[in-house]
């Protein structure tokens, strides 16, 4: 079981989306798209479950397609040009689509965004932040291996 909470938050937050990657050691990818992520309204100190397990047959070296492709479309309807979700994607090539580990990948909140990370600029402007998070799970190694 993984846990998804967003630090610091005092009030219910919805995460608009969340996908689940694992990468294997030879390249081979299990992924799940979560979808929508929230905080128990009544108690938004109190995270989200995820539970899910990859199976054997979730794993397949062209899965890798399948988060990308899902992580820009989410990207560009929050806001990013294409180019510029290409290219946020492109700098996590090697570090998080290439290299083993168990990851959960989710847009972030714009409140939590401007709450945490506010910005004042000096003159009009028409300003769209957009920011991706990651978490690294720590996972069953078995999980990783190649069979």
């Amino acid at each position: 079981m993984s846990r998804f909470h967003i630090l610091g938050s005092d009030r219910p937050l919805t995460v608009p989306n969340s996908w689940l990657v694992s990468v294997r050691p030879d390249g081979s990818v299990g992924f799940i798209s979560i979808g929508e992520l929230r905080t128990a309204p009544d108690n938004p100190q109190v995270p989200c479950s995820i539970n899910r397990q990859f199976s054997e047959s979730d794993y397949a070296m062209e899965n890798l397609d399948l988060p990308r492709s899902e992580m820009h479309s989410a990207l560009t309807n929050a806001g990013l040009f294409d180019d510029e979700a290409t290219a946020m994607l492109a700098t996590w090539e090697q570090a998080y689509f290439q290299s083993a580990g168990l990851r959960l990948f989710h847009v972030v909140p714009r409140a939590w965004t401007e709450t945490r990370l506010p910005l004042t600029v000096s003159v009009d402007a028409d300003i769209t932040r957009v920011m991706m998070g990651r978490i690294e799970l720590v996972s069953d190694c078995s999980l990783l291996r190649p069979s």
